[in-house]
């Protein structure tokens, strides 16, 4: 005989089938659901609470078991709705709906959004209700929906560049800027455009929502050093970004700047060319502490990106038109400054025939007088290969006119040294100054070095003061009377004099045994 599961005796040899009674244990389903459990009592106290439900509300289960009602954990606009559904479902529970949303608030304050599950406890007037959070998914839901609106802007605005006229650009940048304000619920966007050649960076567009007020005026020419963490940061083409403003240290140069605007939260986005931050463009939070979220600031960029390439494109017309503008001007004067030169040259050859009459002579006034052609020559050169006809340099064209006397010059070597800085000048002034320089080199090759076979000659043209030193050395004979050369006799020195007058500048004449010196000072407008 065997022993059979109950407890009785089978025949010899003859075996029933173990039955096994599966235990539940509802205090270890109530725990580890995966979901909020709560019992609810007849008048809303919640009785029993597990601990995901605690988790989720903030509170410790002896704070909320006997103690809160299931009504103070709901939204106020969603507690009458709530209790109609109770009342229905205790008088007529086949009627209404077991599941359905609402909002809850946690302890710290926090509001959130769950589905909830409810079945009355038979013969008690109690309800069980489990409830699953739906936060997290609704928020990546809400957004999701917020990232593609936002995309779709940009995508709009962005194809509102195509095509755009300069004339336009600054216009269709603070629709822009008004138009992410809006959308992304900022208290102020804006522009700023770095200067490093003056070394600021000042705020040159602004969109502000209503009731905040505008900051562009105060924030002009601001010195660029006084914003380095966050040049350094755009420099590494990364966002700077404070979420809390007032969390920054006390002492920090950038909070001293924010806080007096207002500015709770921050994010600014580098504007680059070519690995070049040429500005930024900014976002603004005043009314409150603002988070950013990655994702958000990654489509901000991309807003970034346009306005940059907006701006590069604006300067790129501006540059064209403007070099269109002046080259149409150059030509448009062109005969008449060839005439003038033509007429130049004229009255030059002129006023040589006066002075010389053999034919040794001739040959020198053809050598001199070409040199002079030479130079006005070099000078429109200059102007037409230049990007900036109004603006020509002048250390670099006298740096090429000297190199020409860097030679065998009438059987004499001479060595012609210049120091030159680059002195810019317009085309009315840089002609004269060239047969001015060019004048002073020919009376220093033709008469500091009779008998020799080599000299030097030191040129320098660098600013001093407000004004231009233009100064050539030699180490030559030197010249016995230097009063002389205030009522010249000789060509070389008439022509010295008279550009001299229309430069509104001085000359100088020094002469030792060293050599001979003409310093000259000039103002850098006629």
């Amino acid at each position: 005989m065997a022993l059979s599961p109950e407890g009785g005796l089978c025949p010899e040899g003859e075996m029933r089938p173990e039955i096994f009674e599966p235990v539940v244990d509802g205090r270890d389903f109530f725990e580890n659901s995966g979901t909020g459990i709560i019992i609810i009592e007849e008048d809303g106290v919640i009785s029993l609470a597990n601990e995901e439900f605690a988790q989720k509300t903030g509170y410790s289960r002896q704070e909320i078991e006997g103690k809160i009602r299931w009504m103070d954990l709901v939204l106020e606009e969603d507690v009458n709705r709530m209790l109609l559904l109770q009342r229905l479902r205790r008088e007529k529970p086949e009627d209404v709906r077991t599941s359905y949303n609402f909002r809850f608030r946690t302890k710290d304050g926090q509001t959130g959004e769950a589905l909830l599950t409810i079945t009355m406890i038979p013969g008690a007037r109690k309800s069980i209700v489990s409830i699953v959070d739906l936060t997290g998914r609704r928020k990546a839901q809400k957004a999701l929906r917020y990232q593609r609106a936002l995309q779709q802007i940009l995508v709009d605005l962005a194809t509102g560049f195509i095509n755009i006229i300069p004339e336009e650009v600054d216009s269709q940048l603070q629709e822009m800027l008004g138009s992410i304000g809006t959308f992304t619920k900022m208290d102020r966007t804006y522009i700023f455009k770095h200067d490093y050649e003056k070394q600021t960076t000042s705020n040159t567009h602004e969109w502000c929502a209503a009731g905040v007020s505008p900051e562009i005026d105060n924030l002009q020419n601001i010195p660029i050093r006084l914003l380095q963490s966050i040049i350094d940061t755009h420099q590494t083409g990364k966002a700077f970004h404070i979420p809390d403003v007032s969390a920054m240290p006390g002492n920090d140069t950038i909070r001293r700047i924010l806080e007096p605007q207002g500015i709770k939260s921050i994010v600014l986005l580098p504007l680059q060319h070519e690995d070049i931050t040429i500005g930024f463009v900014g976002f603004d939070a005043v009314t409150r502490i603002r988070h950013f979220a990655d994702g958000e600031i990654d489509l901000l960029k991309v807003a970034a990106e346009i306005i940059s390439n907006a701006l590069i494109r604006q300067q790129k017309a501006r540059i064209i038109h403007s070099s269109l503008y002046e080259k149409n001007v150059l030509l448009a004067e062109i005969h008449h400054r060839v005439k003038n030169n033509l007429a130049i040259i004229s009255s030059l050859l002129t006023l040589q025939s006066d002075f010389y009459d053999s034919e040794k002579e001739t040959r020198i006034i053809l050598q001199e007088m070409q040199r002079r052609i030479q130079s006005m020559a070099l000078v429109h050169e200059m102007v037409y290969e230049h990007e900036n006809p109004s603006q020509i340099n002048f250390g670099g064209l006298l740096t090429q006119l000297v190199s020409d006397y860097s030679k065998v010059y009438n059987d004499k070597v001479i060595d012609v040294s210049i120091q030159a800085e680059d002195i810019m000048l317009d085309l009315n002034r840089t002609i004269p100054f060239s047969l001015l320089a060019n004048e002073l080199l020919l009376n220093a090759c033709n008469h500091a070095f009779p008998g020799r076979k080599h000299g030097k000659i030191d040129v320098i043209c660098k600013y001093e003061g407000d004004g231009i030193r233009f100064a050539v050395h030699d180490d030559g004979v030197g010249v016995p009377d230097t009063e002389v050369l205030n009522d010249p006799k000789t060509l070389g020195y008439t022509i010295i004099q008279t550009l001299v007058r229309q430069l509104g500048g001085t000359l100088d004449f020094r002469s030792t045994r060293k050599g001979f010196s003409v310093e000259g000072r000039f103002p850098l407008q006629g």
